[in-house]
This record gives C-alpha cells, sequence and structure tokens, in this order.
C-alpha cells in the first residue's frame, strides 16, 4: 500500500516496513562459509614491526570485478557490493533465479555477495534508468543506501542513490557527473526510512530539492561528495542541511598538489569529515597519496600517509569516539592482477599492504572549539593484511574486500 504526497512523493506504509525489517534474512538464513584459502603468511613491511594475516575468499571467481564495498550492514553481514563486467561467475539462490548470471551486458548490475559466492542482494540498471551504465558504487555511511553512477561516455553521467531494502532509487544529480566521479553520500544512522520519487525536479545545480530529498530520506541531513576530473580532479560536496539552495561546494586541493587528481572521497561517520587519495599518475600504486580534510570550503587538507591510496574510515567497536584510518600500499601497477592465493605474493610483499592508522583529536564540533583529527604520531600503523584490500573494513573489523582481476573477501 503507498500514498501520494505532495504530487511526487510517495511513502510506504509501516506494515510494509515491518515486513521488510522482519525478513532481514530474507531469501534464505545466512550460510556457513566455504572453507577458506590456505591462511596468508605473515610479512613484516618494516612500518611498525607488526604483521598481518588472515583467510581468503574468491568473489566472481577469475571475473574482472570493480569497485568492492566491504558491507557495513548486518542485514548483509561478511558481504561486498561490486560492479561486474561483463561475465560472472557467482553462484545465485533459487529463490533469485531472475539474477541469471548467463545473460549479462557490460556494467549492467550491482551484486552483493557473501564469502560462499552466493548473491545476496542485487539491482539491474534496467530498473533504475533506461539507457547507460552503472559505474562507481559506494556503500554508504548508512547500511540501508549506497550512491552510484549511471550515463555514458557519450551523454554526461547521473548521480544516484539506491535504497537496499526495496531497491528504490533517487536521481540525486541529473547529468552533470562524469564516468569517473565517484560519489559518496552520508546520512545519519538515525534516518527513519523515506518514500521515493517519480518525477525529480531539479535545481540551476542539476541537483534535487531539498523538499524531495527529505522525502526521500526523511530527513535533510544528507550530504553528497564526488571529483570532476574536468575540474581538474576537485572534490565537491552538497550539504542538504545548509541554507539555500543546495550549492556545489569546491574543497580545498592539498597543498603543493594543485595540478594533481583527488578521487574516491569518502565521508566520515558524524557527516563533518572527508577521506580521499589523489594521484598524478592513476596507474602506480606509488605516485598516491592519501588525505583527510574537514568540510568545509577552506579546511586544510591533512596528510595521512604517502603512496596509499584508498582511504576508507573505520570506527573501534569498543570505542565509537576513536577514529581510524585503513588505507592500502599497492605495490606497482595500482590495479593489480597478482593472485593472491599464491603464497610467494605475500610473503615476498610484491603486492602491498592495507594498514589502519589511529587518528588522534576528537571529530567532535563544541561551541567555541573545532574538533581537529591528525595522524596519531605516537602509534605505527598497523599491517592488517600483507596484501593491498581496497574495499574497506567491516565495522566489527573481521572482514576486508577488494577486486580488480580477481576478487576477494579476507576474514581476519
Amino acid at each position: 500500500m503507498t500514498r501520494r504526497v505532495s504530487g511526487k512523493i510517495y511513502l510506504q506504509s509501516a506494515v510494509a516496513l515491518l515486513i521488510v525489517a522482519a525478513g532481514c534474512d530474507f531469501p534464505y538464513a545466512p550460510r556457513l562459509q566455504p572453507q577458506p584459502s590456505p591462511e596468508c603468511e605473515t610479512v613484516n613491511h618494516g612500518d611498525s614491526g607488526r604483521t598481518g594475516s588472515g583467510y581468503l575468499y574468491h568473489v566472481n571467481i577469475s571475473q574482472q570485478t570493480c569497485n568492492p564495498s566491504v558491507s557495513p550492514s548486518p542485514v548483509y553481514p561478511a558481504c561486498m557490493l561490486w560492479l561486474g563486467f561483463d561475465r560472472l561467475s557467482v553462484s545465485v539462490p533459487d529463490s533469485l533465479k531472475e539474477y541469471d548470471a548467463t545473460a549479462v551486458r557490460s556494467h549492467d548490475r550491482l551484486t552483493v555477495v557473501d564469502t560462499a559466492n552466493f548473491v545476496r542482494w542485487y539491482i539491474f540498471r534496467t530498473s533504475v534508468e533506461a539507457a547507460g551504465e552503472f559505474q562507481c558504487p559506494e556503500w554508504s555511511t548508512h547500511p540501508d543506501y549506497l550512491a552510484c553512477l549511471i550515463g555514458s561516455v557519450a551523454q554526461p553521467y547521473s548521480g544516484y542513490v539506491i535504497r537496499f531494502s526495496d531497491k528504490k532509487a533517487l536521481r540525486i544529480c541529473s547529468r552533470n557527473l562524469e564516468e569517473f566521479s565517484t560519489p559518496h553520500v552520508w546520512l545519519p544512522d538515525s534516518a527513519v526510512h523515506g518514500g521515493y520519487i517519480d518525477e525529480p525536479e531539479y535545481d540551476a545545480n542539476g541537483f534535487v530539492t531539498r523538499e524531495l530529498v527529505e522525502g526521500f530520506f526523511g530527513t535533510t541531513r544528507v550530504k553528497f561528495i564526488y571529483t570532476l576530473f574536468d575540474k581538474s580532479g576537485t572534490l565537491f560536496y552538497v550539504d542538504y542541511a545548509s541554507a539555500g539552495d543546495p550549492e556545489p561546494v569546491p574543497l580545498r586541493k592539498p597543498e603543493s598538489l594543485e595540478n594533481w587528481y583527488c578521487h574516491s572521497p569518502l565521508i566520515s561517520p558524524d557527516g563533518g569529515w572527508v577521506a580521499y587519495h589523489c594521484y598524478p599518475n592513476s596507474a602506480q600504486g606509488s605516485y598516491y597519496r592519501s588525505f583527510i580534510q574537514r568540510l568545509s570550503p577552506e579546511a586544510p587538507a591533512i596528510a595521512i600517509a604517502e603512496e596509499a591510496s584508498d582511504p576508507h574510515w573505520w570506527k573501534d567497536p569498543a570505542d565509537p569516539e576513536q577514529y581510524y584510518i585503513v588505507y592500502t600500499r599497492t605495490v606497482g601497477a595500482y590495479y593489480s592482477e597478482a593472485d593472491y592465493t599464491d603464497r610467494s605474493v605475500v610473503s615476498s610483499g610484491a603486492a602491498g599492504a592495507t594498514l589502519l592508522q589511529k587518528l588522534s583529536g576528537t571529530w567532535r564540533d563544541v561551541p567555541a572549539f573545532l574538533g581537529t583529527l591528525t595522524p596519531d604520531k605516537s602509534t605505527a600503523p598497523l599491517i592488517l593484511l600483507s596484501l593491498p584490500f581496497k574495499g574497506g573494513l567491516s565495522p566489527d573489523g573481521r572482514f576486508l574486500s577488494t577486486a580488480y582481476k580477481y576478487a576477494y573477501l579476507a576474514r581476519l
């Protein structure tokens, strides 16, 4: 049952929401993990004297897999979100037969799989937009939403936010983005479930109006961030809780790196900061640097590490006030084609590593004081895994994800 509000916004009934909440494990309960690949050997990379190891699980076996994003959702534990290319190698439960892993077109779907390589959730591009392809999916800070792009090289890309629980989508930015704009969306964990919009309206900047954002998310406390290569790789964010029309705000680039491209921004859990990497050459891992920065137009960038990419925020479950940054160091080509189950790759450090950097200071703002975050110089970064995993660390600190030529989930 639905009802029309303001001519364009539709809200689901409370009964429907209760059904979704009660059926978290639908269509089947979490299945047992398969036998993992042998434990990765430990290797000391010299950063901290600490070593990292884990167990690997193959995802979309031996097929190109892009944009890994580890699950923050209790509905999909030990899972990852990703974008496939034109072939798939996954297991599909009987309840999801419509997924059809044999009839595949380039970038035609987004998929969530578990450690057994079973499909747990998916969405086809055709159910969202009539034409184009998916690009750059990323799980939101809120576990029920993801951000992505739909478009084509010949036609500007649009920014979308998709809700996992009902697969409803909001085109939040209309045809003003690029193929590699790597969008991310933030909204508070406490946000209520919203509705959906059949006829979005856009302002002069190409962004949906504040009224419709509130109708879709149930709040105006929403931030959307992206990069534009035709603007020299500058990051822009839109804050729907700010006064006036939703205006894209550029972020100041790191000092002396004005000609570098900023990419893959991720907003912090509190919504006040962003982590990202910059590079002058996207092909080589050694050219990357990672930063954090307050979401404010004049805020300076704060360096996390050199030769470091794909920074992700992480909070210690035992101490939610404490922030960490998970990042990767990739040896050689950034898009690693190494076989991570080859013990020699791990023992030699030939592929790189995944590290955890503790931050000092506080992210909280109090009257007359702005919180400040910096790398904790008293604590060397901890090597989580002696392989470069680019998709972040799960909230419980147990799982990492990565992808490109080969895709894996890792259990630490």
